[in-house]
């Protein structure tokens, strides 16, 4: 039996191909290669591993909101339906009051530094395979951004307005503000004009109190479901010729310090490479593969 499956979390991603051919030998693979330490958020209230029936359907709630908003993006950028829209009920959402419930549960959420801005100021994401813009708090973001590291376009010479709002709903949160075109710079990498969404204001999800430790979040999917119509940030990276190979790969642990993004090639201390099999992106926008 076949299946096709969004892949929400990859452990290695070959970037700006859908093509399922590995990526080309580097005999220095590490030599150019960035890794970008990776924090988790720890949630004790199921620490337990006892099944909890709600908080697995507060996980599917999540999962239906978040792919709701994207497939509307893609639907929207390429003129035409996702072939698995039908699954999540895609329609017109308008912004809803009241508080969007955190999924409950460990190790469930994995988010590391970026530099924004000339000069740049560093920021904490979630790298977040399964959307494709990077939004932060703004300085124009009040009470609902209390605790955040926030991004002041104004200190940045390299930042320009493009004058375009934004609205961007997730299974998480909501969060609204203005769009930016700012330089964005990775451990040794630079991603220059990249889009910057500067947020007024974050539903309570997203603030310190919400159980939200990172200042914001970085898409890594395609742009085909970007809500900007941008280039996301590793396309953008891709695109500059500056990364030895197309590639991001993680390594997720829930032991405190363990875990770590890939960028530029992979980490081949963690893995035999001839046990590896590449798979085709079925569709262009989600990683999303057959499984058979």
């Amino acid at each position: 039996m076949k299946f096709t499956t969004i892949c929400a979390l990859l452990v290695v991603a070959v970037v700006g191909s859908p093509t399922p051919n590995p990526p080309p030998n580097v005999p220095s693979n590490m030599r150019r290669t960035q890794r970008i330490a990776l924090n988790s958020r720890s949630n004790a209230a199921n620490s337990s591993k006892v099944f909890d029936p709600m908080t697995v359907w507060q996980q599917l709630d999540f999962v239906h909101r978040k792919y709701s908003a994207t497939m509307m993006a893609y639907q929207r950028n390429t003129g035409s339906p996702h072939p698995l829209s039908s699954r999540f009920h895609v329609r017109s959402v308008a912004k809803r009051n009241g508080n969007v419930l955190l999924v409950n549960y460990d190790a469930d959420l994995w988010y590391g530094e970026i530099g924004v801005g000339t000069p740049p100021k560093t920021f904490t994401v979630v790298f977040d395979t399964g959307s494709s813009d990077l939004f932060l708090p703004s300085t124009q973001c009040e009470v609902t951004c209390d605790g955040h590291t926030r991004y002041d376009p104004a200190a940045s010479s390299s930042a320009q307005d493009s004058g375009q709002p934004f609205m961007l709903m997730y299974g998480a949160g909501e969060t609204a503000g203005e769009q930016y075109i700012d330089d964005v710079f990775v451990e040794g990498y630079e991603a220059k004009d990249q889009t910057v969404g500067a947020a007024w204001a974050y539903s309570p999800e997203f603030s310190k109190n919400g159980s939200f430790p990172p200042d914001g979040l970085s898409g890594l999917a395609f742009p085909e479901i970007s809500e900007f119509g941008g280039t996301p940030l590793f396309q953008t990276l891709n695109d500059s010729g500056e990364l030895p190979q197309s590639v991001f790969g993680f390594k997720l642990s829930t032991t405190p310090g363990d875990s770590e993004m890939v960028i530029g090639g992979t980490n081949t201390e963690l893995y035999h490479s001839d046990t590896l099999t590449y798979v085709p992106v079925t569709k262009r926008g989600y990683w999303q593969v057959k499984v058979d």
